[in-house]
C-alpha cells in the first residue's frame, strides 16, 4: 500500500509537470487568431497585442468615459464653490471635491470601480440610436406629393424601389460600433454554447498593458504595416519605396566640437564602454572618422510614419530587420 501511495504521488508530480510545461495552448496567440478576411479586427489585435482585442479596447473606452464623466463633476463643483459664500456649504464642497480628486486617483490607476455607470449604459445608448434611425427611416418612408401627371406602372416601380431603397444612417461611435459587435458575438457563443469565448472575454477583462513602449511602438508598426496591406494595398515591395509609406532616418544626432575632444582624450586611457558612462551618452564613430551621438546599444534605424494628425516612430536595428518585420506581416 504504501509503495502504491508513492507511485500514487510520484503520478501526480508527474501530471503537475506536464501541465507546467504545457504552457500556452497552441493556436491561442494573437497572430494564430488572424483571418485575412477581418482586416479592421486584425489591425486591432497586432494594435492591442491582444487576440481579444475588442474587448480590450471596449474597456479602455469606457474607463476613458468614467473619467471624462467624473472630471466633469469635479470641475462643476469647483465652478459651484467659487459661487457659493456660505461657509459651511463651502466645507461640504471641500469634501466633494476631495472624494472626487479620489475617484479620479484610482481610475487613474486603473480601478474601474471607482465610478459607476447605468446597468444598462451601453444598451441605453444603442436603443436611443435605433430610435433615431426609426426616426429618420419613417420620414424617408413617407410618400411625397403626387405629381399632376398619372404615373405609369413602370413609373411607379420606379418611384417605389426608389422609396425603398432609402434608408437612414447614423455614424457610431467607436465605444458604440464595438458594443453591437460584441454583443453579437456574445449572443452566438450563447446559442454555441461556447464557454471558452467567455474564459477569454474574462481575461481580457483584467488585462494590464504591461507592454513596454518599445513594444507599443512595433505593435502599432505591424498594425500600420496590415492596413497599408489589405486597406491600401499596396503591394509589399513598394512599402519601404521612398517616403511614401514610411520615412527612415538613423538615429543619431550631432555632437559639440567640445564633446568630440573630451571623446578622444578618453579614448586614449580607457575602452569605449567605459567612456561612454563618463559621458553619459551613447556613441559612434562614422565612416569618415567623426563622432555621433546614438541611441543606447548603438545606432538604431527610426522608422517613421504619419497616420491622421498623429506621427508615429518605430526603433529597428537596421534596415534587414525592417524588411524582415514588414515580411512577417505579409505572411499572416
Amino acid at each position: 500500500m504504501e509503495h502504491q501511495a508513492r507511485d500514487n504521488g510520484k503520478d501526480r508530480s508527474d501530471e503537475s509537470g506536464r501541465a507546467m510545461k504545457r504552457g500556452r495552448r497552441k493556436g491561442s496567440g494573437v497572430k494564430s487568431s488572424i483571418n485575412r478576411e477581418q482586416p479592421t479586427d486584425t489591425r486591432h489585435k497586432l494594435l492591442h497585442s491582444h487576440r481579444d482585442s475588442r474587448m480590450v479596447r471596449l474597456r479602455q473606452l469606457i474607463l476613458a468615459l468614467k473619467k471624462e464623466q467624473a472630471t466633469a463633476q469635479r470641475n462643476m463643483l469647483v465652478e459651484e464653490r467659487k459661487a457659493c459664500r456660505d461657509e459651511k456649504k463651502r466645507k461640504d464642497y471641500d469634501k466633494a471635491i476631495h472624494e472626487s480628486n479620489d475617484v479620479l486617483a484610482a481610475l487613474e490607476q486603473d480601478d474601474g470601480n471607482a465610478w459607476t455607470l447605468a446597468d444598462n449604459y451601453l444598451s441605453a445608448r444603442k436603443a436611443e440610436i435605433e430610435s433615431q434611425i426609426a426616426t429618420k427611416n419613417d420620414q424617408l418612408s413617407k410618400k411625397p406629393a403626387l405629381p399632376r401627371f398619372h404615373l405609369t406602372t413602370r413609373e411607379q416601380k420606379v418611384l417605389d424601389k426608389l422609396r425603398a431603397s432609402q434608408r437612414a444612417y447614423v455614424l457610431l461611435d467607436e465605444i458604440d460600433s464595438l458594443w453591437k459587435t460584441w454583443s453579437a458575438q456574445c449572443e452566438r457563443a450563447v446559442l454555441n454554447a461556447d464557454a471558452d469565448w467567455f474564459r477569454r472575454q474574462a481575461n481580457a477583462l483584467d488585462h494590464r498593458d504591461k507592454r513596454t513602449d518599445a513594444q507599443k511602438d512595433r505593435a502599432r508598426f505591424e498594425a500600420e504595416v496590415w492596413r497599408l496591406l489589405t486597406v491600401e494595398r499596396v503591394p509589399e515591395r513598394k512599402i519601404l519605396d521612398g517616403d511614401t509609406c514610411f520615412v527612415q532616418r538613423k538615429d543619431e544626432q550631432p555632437l559639440t566640437d567640445k564633446e568630440k575632444q573630451e571623446i578622444r582624450e578618453l579614448e586614449q586611457l580607457n575602452r569605449h564602454a567605459v567612456v561612454e558612462d563618463m559621458i553619459g551618452k551613447s556613441y559612434k564613430r562614422t565612416d569618415d572618422a567623426d563622432y555621433v551621438a546614438v541611441s543606447k546599444g548603438g545606432g538604431a534605424l527610426i522608422v517613421e510614419w504619419t497616420l491622421g494628425k498623429r506621427r508615429y516612430s518605430c526603433r529597428f536595428k537596421n534596415g534587414r530587420c525592417v524588411r524582415d518585420a514588414i515580411r512577417d506581416i505579409a505572411k499572416l
